[in-house]
């Protein structure tokens, strides 16, 4: 099953690994993630995934900076 979480941080707040964690129905160790966006926030959320239980082979990225 595959289940969007798009954000528009400008109104919404950014997320966090464990507002999307408490949203999935899942155990971590069950998910993949797919993370896009500048490089610090992917960073940051899949260091957050891994300590929650994420395996790193699950954590899909992709980069970008809008500047």
């Amino acid at each position: 099953m595959l289940r969007a979480h798009i954000v528009d941080s400008s109104s919404d707040g950014r997320r966090t690994a464990e507002h999307v964690l408490a949203t999935a129905d899942a155990q971590p160790n069950t998910l993949s993630v797919f993370l896009r966006g500048p490089a610090r926030m992917v960073n940051d959320l899949q260091k957050d995934f891994r300590r929650a239980g994420v395996a790193s082979r699950h954590i899909h990225r992709e980069y970008f900076d809008l500047r």
